[in-house]
């Protein structure tokens, strides 16, 4: 995705009412405080990518935008057979192939969800509110993605 398409549909997600911020090709954050600065304004969101650029949409997850994602990373054996053992009891969502071939699965925020690496199953991630600080250290939790979506009910394998 380039810049300028980042940005579109970086606004597109803006108007929705979703905090957004420019991420490099490498999920990283391309501005200096990362998710922090994370805008549904417009105007901030344009501002954001004519100083930082960015090729990836960056949502912010949790209450700023409502949103949580479970993030299954096909990489791992752990995660697909997580998968194949749990998704006919989720319930159905908007779903996004991940560039790895993965999936990022989208649900409104549930009030004290917090973010979470490999929990439920190794490859298993919940992105939701930044956890507290722990020994100093703020643990970064973020969503980047490639705004390509695939709707309906987890029809997506893992192979």
């Amino acid at each position: 995705m380039t810049a300028a398409n980042a940005l579109h549909a970086a606004l597109e997600l803006a108007r929705a009412g979703l905090a957004v911020f420019p991420c490099a090709h490498n999920k990283i954050p391309t501005t200096p405080h990362g998710f922090r600065d994370a805008s549904a304004d417009g105007e901030t969101v344009q501002a954001l990518w004519r100083r930082h650029g960015g090729s990836l949409v960056g949502v912010r997850t949790g209450a700023a935008s409502n949103l949580a994602v479970l993030d299954v990373d096909a990489k791992h054996a752990s995660a697909k057979q997580w998968w194949a053992d749990n998704r006919q009891r989720l319930p159905p969502t908007r779903t996004h192939r991940t560039p790895g071939g993965g999936l990022h699965l989208i649900f409104a925020h549930a009030e004290g969800l917090r973010c979470s690496t490999s929990k439920l199953a190794r490859g298993i991630d919940v992105k939701a509110e930044k956890a507290a600080r722990f020994g100093g250290r703020r643990p970064a939790c973020r969503c980047c993605m490639r705004v390509r979506p695939h709707r309906g009910r987890h029809g997506c394998s893992l192979s």
